[in-house]
């Protein structure tokens, strides 16, 4: 999975680099990566999903090999891009959404805004549910939050990420040239920086109780030991997202997916097969 050659597509906002797995003719799975990794995070779940459906994972702007418009990094914009996106490919509707940290904020905004559009949902972990700090705005400020993300906030991304994906040094070894090599590509730290004071990251509730107002089928996945995306939120979200069904993972980080592919792929295929 770490020498695939990827599609580009060109949308509004710029180009978007996406991959496509699977038979067409089947349902299609749209993957949504978080905050910082592209869609790598991904590498472990894809092929399983293609057994059952059609699945489609791309990076998010300013992310991966995506473009990085000099744009405000807001939920509006994310949002669009995976509209446009599912538009242009022409994918079959309805199609079911993963969005996995900020992912899952985003994936929850688009089926509030285009409901008829999604099927099943999974959330992972998902971002929204807490207040936007200060150290969250005074990265968004220009000059501090350079200053910031250069002095520490580069060595955390990469810290971070090392310190979910499990204990594996081939995965370790990987992600650190994944993230070193999009870090060096103009515009990331930019588009970083605006998320982190305008992104789909916090106070998603109005978000999250439309969502709950909806009636489809859902599954919410989140690893006991997450310490990006505490564990213990998930009793606020399914308070207002009452049909999505928990599944916890002992000793789950952030990136459960990844982690613990073993257990979270049985967990996606059963709920898209049946």
């Amino acid at each position: 999975m770490k020498n695939r050659e990827y599609q580009y597509v060109e949308l509004s906002k710029g180009k978007t680099c996406f991959e496509k797995v699977g038979d067409s003719s089947k349902p299609v799975i749209v993957l949504v990566h978080g905050l910082s990794t592209p869609m790598c995070i991904w590498d472990k779940n894809i092929c399983e999903l293609s057994n059952y459906c059609c699945v489609i994972r791309y990076d998010l702007y300013g992310r991966g090999n995506s473009a990085r418009p000099m744009v405000r990094y807001n939920s509006d914009l994310f949002v669009n891009q995976l509209y446009e996106l599912i538009q242009t490919l022409a994918l079959s509707l309805p199609v079911s959404l993963v969005g996995l940290s900020m992912g899952g904020a985003i994936v929850s905004d688009f089926s509030v805004r285009y409901p008829e559009m999604v099927d099943k949902v999974v959330l992972i972990a998902p971002a929204g549910l807490l207040k936007r700090t200060w150290g969250m705005m005074l990265m968004g400020i220009p000059v501090v939050g350079t200053i910031l993300y250069e002095v520490f906030g580069k060595k955390a991304l990469i810290k971070g990420i090392l310190e979910t994906i499990g204990d594996s040094v081939e995965d370790k070894i990987y992600m650190q040239k994944v993230y070193e090599e999009q870090m060096r590509i103009h515009g990331y730290r930019e588009a970083l920086l605006s998320t982190l004071r305008y992104g789909p990251l916090c106070d998603m509730e109005d978000v999250y109780i439309q969502l709950g107002k909806q009636k489809r089928e859902g599954c919410l996945i989140w690893g006991e030991k997450d310490n990006v995306v505490p564990f213990y939120l998930n009793k606020q979200i399914m308070e207002w997202v009452p049909w999505l069904a928990l599944h916890a993972v002992k000793d789950g980080t952030h990136a459960v997916n990844y982690q613990k592919s073993d257990i979270v792929n049985p967990i996606l295929c059963s709920f898209f097969n049946r």
